[in-house]
């Protein structure tokens, strides 16, 4: 991991910054099958591509394991570039975005466990860790559950004092998790799966050239408005509001970055931009959203049985369901192969890492608009690379 966070930096010196993003479909906790979370791979493509066009270097990660995403993390703080003038545009902050499930404990969810967002991805940042960093900008943007209420109003603050002393010392930082603490952040509602309310609406906001000369605190109030609309439909008996933690030294402007808005920064998504717009019809101010049930990004209210298939540590497979369609895939890596093909208009390479597990093997696929997909587990690597190749097609859909 360390090795592609250097080749990364190394691949764009004149990044205006380093985006992490992160989008994990499953959780260990919450591994029943109604808990797959299909809307986040939407957030993932979507994520990558704006920070793409705002000239960020970008470190993909979808679906990976915690300790990956924690090797990235540690990768990002020992290696980001430093030293430049202050009014050299390179390398001016970093940016961790995650989408998927987490808990009443702040924590973020991965396939195979937790994730504490204070210690594990925030700590690596501090001064007392990495001095040169003091005066970069830190963004972190959790689009994730924290807990089961959804009616209740939450005052601001809350939680464990001792958690919050932890990251007091870390100056210049900007933490905004989608929802207040205690309860749930939730996924757009449809036939298809779309991403998250308030992730879409960020990213949404961060394509409007029209926010040109607004900070990252007007942009986060605009987002707010979106997500307060939609949540005011009738159909909905709950609301979602998100909250932040600010100790940012100056102001933050995205936009006025960027020499040039869409352009075709990001190869490997290059069909999902059209003239500014979300590639799964989403703007950035909504009206009407199909009357399905809102998908929470944390523990499921619909007690079931949780699917086992032989390992705790496997994840349960894509279930079928009216609100992500499975196609059938009968030659799936071709079909990924000439899909990807198709949609980055040129050859890409395609890798798939293998690994002994309980039952047989398990196949990782890697590659330029997914990140990291993992497979279910089979007995032979070519059935395992299937799996894996399957997933990752669907997810594409």
């Amino acid at each position: 991991m360390e090795a592609l966070v250097e080749h990364t930096l190394q691949q764009k010196p004149s990044a205006k910054g380093v985006a992490i993003v992160v989008a994990n479909q499953w959780s260990k906790i919450f591994n029943k099958r109604e808990d797959t979370l299909y809307g986040v791979i939407h957030d993932f493509t979507k994520t990558c591509l704006v920070f793409e066009n705002l000239q960020y270097a970008v470190v993909p990660l979808s679906n990976a394991p915690k300790q990956k995403i924690i090797e990235a993390v540690n990768a990002v703080a020992v290696h980001f570039p430093t030293g430049f003038a202050k009014n050299d545009p390179r390398y001016k902050r970093i940016v961790f975005c995650f989408a998927g499930h987490g808990d009443k404990n702040d924590c973020i969810h991965t396939r195979d466990g937790e994730i504490d967002v204070n210690r594990d991805i925030m700590w690596p940042f501090l001064p007392i860790n990495k001095p040169d960093l003091r005066h970069v900008p830190k963004l972190f943007f959790i689009d994730a559950c924290r807990g089961g209420s959804t009616s209740e109003p939450i005052p601001r603050g809350g939680g464990d004092d001792s958690v919050h002393s932890r990251v007091s010392a870390l100056s210049n930082y900007l933490l905004l998790r989608s929802t207040l603490p205690a309860t749930k952040a939730f996924e757009i509602p449809g036939h298809k799966p779309q991403g998250g309310f308030w992730t879409q609406a960020f990213v949404a906001e961060l394509e409007k050239d029209t926010n040109r000369g607004k900070d990252i605190g007007y942009i986060l109030i605009e987002v707010n408005r979106h997500v307060n609309e939609m949540f005011n439909e009738p159909k909905f008996d709950c609301i979602q509001q998100a909250i932040a933690e600010n100790t940012l030294l100056d102001h933050v402007f995205f936009l006025d970055e960027a020499e040039e808005l869409n352009v075709f920064c990001y190869e490997a998504t290059q069909h999902y931009v059209h003239q500014g717009t979300s590639p799964h019809g989403y703007n950035s101010s909504p009206h009407f959203i199909p009357s399905h049930p809102l998908i929470d990004r944390g523990q499921s209210t619909t007690p079931t049985v949780p699917t086992t298939i032989g390992s705790s540590e496997v994840e349960p497979p894509l279930a079928t369901s009216s609100l992500a369609p499975i196609a059938i895939v009968t030659n799936p890596i071709a079909q990924l192969e000439a899909l990807l093909k198709e949609r980055c208009d040129r050859n890409v390479k395609i890798e798939y890492k293998y690994k002994e597990v309980r039952g047989g093997y398990q196949a990782t696929v890697l590659a330029p608009q997914i990140g990291y997909i993992d497979g279910e587990v089979r007995s032979s690597t070519q059935k395992a690379q299937e799996s894996a190749a399957t997933i990752a097609f669907n997810s594409l859909q």
